[in-house]
């Protein structure tokens, strides 16, 4: 992998890892999980050209996030207030909201978004240095 492509993989890590705290660092959540997705690619292909079993494997530990878990968080860091929140109250919307996420709550989004934040962030320092895959398998 070329510098360049080192450089935008990591911009893209960074802004996927800071998007918990800003979620206004990405338009939408398609968008996001574009920029996740092309990450998770881009560092496939670093793994593969290193011959590293270990980047594969914390690859495979990212969880999966669905568009619709993205817009309840936006929504829900941004303060919004559906119609049928403000009509039926929060109870019924918190309700719903579990129904369209398949029973995954806020928190537990939160906490997806909280081990992608720990991912990139181990992957950021394993691109800038290749020691620290040494570091974090003995570590692990």
């Amino acid at each position: 992998m070329n510098e360049s492509n080192k450089s935008v993989l990591l911009k893209s890590l960074n802004v996927i890892s800071n998007f918990p705290e800003n979620v206004h660092l990405v338009n939408s959540p398609t968008e996001f999980l574009e920029i996740h997705n092309r990450n998770l690619k881009m560092l496939s292909e670093l793994g593969f050209e290193r011959k590293s079993d270990f980047i594969q494997k914390l690859i495979n530990k990212y969880p999966n996030l669905s568009v619709l878990e993205l817009e309840l968080y936006i929504s829900n860091q941004k303060k919004e207030k559906s119609l049928l929140s403000i009509v039926a109250g929060g109870l019924i919307d918190s309700i719903i909201n579990l129904i369209k996420n398949k029973g995954i709550s806020f928190t537990q989004i939160k906490n997806k978004l909280n081990e992608t934040k720990l991912l990139n962030d181990k992957m950021s320092k394993i691109i800038e240095d290749p020691i620290f895959e040494e570091l974090y398998k003995n570590n692990a």
